[in-house]
């Protein structure tokens, strides 16, 4: 176990901090393809999202990724109007909605991780016996710290201003 594992008591191959953004990060495979899992969850030919077939799903994660109509409609040996009819379907649309979010979500809990890793790594810096290496760790801190204090600030403008519009938009 590393320092940095230590402090956040996390075990080697735990699911502490880390163990729940890299679980988020590696389930989906980036490629377009269903994993064993999805195809065994699909049982009757449909997928884990809302009764999608296995096609739809896999345009699905192909227009997530940003693949074109035409690449996407290649990828699944398909005619162009059939994707295009699916991306005006609502239920496709709230789809890939969803699928988006879920992407956003593990990307921001990968770069939360990635922070606190680096932090870390700052702190340790800051006490290195190279005078050199520890001021200019000291400094990244310093300036980290002036980031993270204007996005509180930013943080707490937006919950005044939900509770202000609250109370006006009665």
């Amino acid at each position: 176990m590393n320092k940095i594992q230590e402090r956040q008591n996390v075990k080697p191959g735990g699911n502490g901090a880390r163990g729940g953004a890299i679980a988020l990060a590696e389930e989906g495979s980036g490629t377009g393809e269903l994993s064993k899992a999805d195809v065994r969850a699909k049982g009757n030919g449909r997928s884990r999202r809302n009764g999608l077939d296995a096609r739809k799903e896999r345009a699905l994660v192909l227009v997530g990724e940003g693949r074109s109509v035409t690449e996407v409609a290649a990828s699944l040996e398909i005619d162009r109007s059939t994707v295009h009819r699916w991306l005006r379907d609502p239920e496709f649309q709230r789809e890939l909605s969803e699928h988006r979010e879920e992407f956003l979500e593990r990307t921001l809990d990968l770069q939360v991780y990635a922070a606190t890793v680096a932090v870390h790594r700052l702190m340790e810096l800051v006490e290195s016996e190279n005078e050199n290496t520890a001021l200019r760790a000291a400094q990244t801190l310093a300036g980290l710290a002036k980031t993270y204090m204007l996005m509180d600030q930013e943080r707490r403008i937006r919950r005044l201003e939900d509770n202000l519009s609250f109370y006006f938009d009665r």
